[in-house]
């Protein structure tokens, strides 16, 4: 009677760690409102190659990038509505969130970056959404967060809200 018990205790215990170490290690993708979330456009952007003029970050925990200029070699692209082509794709975990005391929203983002079909690398953001909601800035590296945002750096980006 006492190993029956004792094997059921343990076998609870184990079960209550194995449960807290996968929430402990998971990432949290947030699916209700966030900041950033919608469309953002900067027509006018040349900071990349090919310059990746559109953003949507999704809900759902997916995200797109979209450009408008085609190379000449590429025949079998799809160009959609407004002359955007899907150029990346992937998805995105929430790491970090906080707010700023000038009411801007600040984000630790981890992208997983696919082309085409493959997903090929993860990329990790540090954003900051103004306070008007209105304006996206993040700063991109395939190592680790940067701990600013610096427009002077390559690996700068900025984006307006597509209203």
């Amino acid at each position: 009677m006492k190993t029956r018990k004792f094997v059921s205790i343990l076998t609870l215990v184990l079960a209550v760690l194995i449960i807290a170490g996968s929430c402990a290690t998971q990432k949290r993708i947030v699916k209700d409102s966030e900041e950033f979330y919608g469309i953002w456009i900067n027509e006018e952007y040349k900071g990349s190659t090919p310059p990746l003029k559109k953003n949507v970050f999704n809900p759902d925990g997916t995200w797109e990038y979209f450009r408008k200029e085609a190379s000449p070699w590429e025949t079998d692209i799809e160009i959609l509505e407004g002359g955007w082509i899907r150029d990346f794709f992937g998805t995105y975990t929430i790491e970090d969130k906080w707010t700023d005391s000038d009411g801007n929203v600040w984000y630790k983002v981890d992208l997983l970056f696919g082309i085409k079909k493959e997903y090929t690398n993860t990329y990790y953001l540090l954003m900051r959404i103004s306070d008007s909601n209105k304006i996206m800035e993040y700063m991109e590296d395939r190592i680790r967060y940067g701990e600013k945002i610096e427009p002077k750096s390559t690996k700068y980006r900025i984006y307006y809200r597509q209203e």
